[in-house]
């Protein structure tokens, strides 16, 4: 059995995916172009037909194996708390977008500020003479309303620091999920593994 760590595992998964993703593009051709000068057009018919039989057998042992390394992968991850890691490494990734687009909010007018927007608000909608746009009561149907900004410079500030310690656990996350995934193995038997090799996917 050939040793194989939990990141060569999966940088051999995606090799062996773009393997059969490749093989698979040249099955959805079911025919090939001769030159019809070929002087031996049977046997390029059935060169052809052994390639594509090549193909297709090869398709069904890679994905036997895929099939036997996500298992071996799944089972390590299992026994070394990676999933849990995973897990924990998704629902912060999300803490890190929501405070990084938190962060960056405009800070909320003082009281003082706010009234005076008001009262603007409120002087030009009534000193305007216009009668085009406005709605009952004579008022300018646009201007009634203000849009108010509801983090103080605390809340923003807070923001700033629940982003840059969601960054922090990130990164003792993502360290911890490489150490695993460098120090823990599976197993590929001799005969996959070098069949693998042959195909140059490992």
């Amino acid at each position: 059995m050939a040793p194989v760590n939990l990141r060569k595992a999966s940088v051999i998964q995606r090799n062996i995916q773009a393997r059969i993703k490749e093989l698979q593009s040249s099955l959805e051709i079911n025919t090939r172009t001769m030159d019809i000068w070929n002087t031996n057009p049977n046997k390029f018919v059935v060169d052809s037909s052994d390639a594509a039989h090549n193909n297709i057998a090869q398709v069904v042992k890679l994905r036997r194996i895929l099939g036997d390394i996500r298992h071996s992968v799944g089972a390590a991850n299992h026994n070394c708390g990676v999933n849990a890691y995973l897990t924990s490494r998704e629902l912060i990734k999300h803490n890190v977008s929501m405070f990084n687009s938190l962060r960056k909010a405009d800070i909320q007018l003082s009281p003082e500020e706010l009234e005076s927007k008001i009262q603007y608000i409120k002087k030009s909608d009534t000193t305007d003479t216009s009668s085009y746009g406005r709605g009952a009561y004579g008022r300018n149907s646009s201007a009634s309303s203000v849009e108010v900004n509801i983090f103080n410079k605390e809340d923003i500030e807070n923001m700033e620091n629940m982003y840059n310690s969601s960054k922090a656990d990130l990164v003792v996350i993502e360290d911890e999920l490489l150490r695993i995934n460098m120090n823990s193995n599976i197993t590929i038997s001799e005969v996959d593994y070098s069949f693998l090799k042959e195909l140059h996917l490992v």
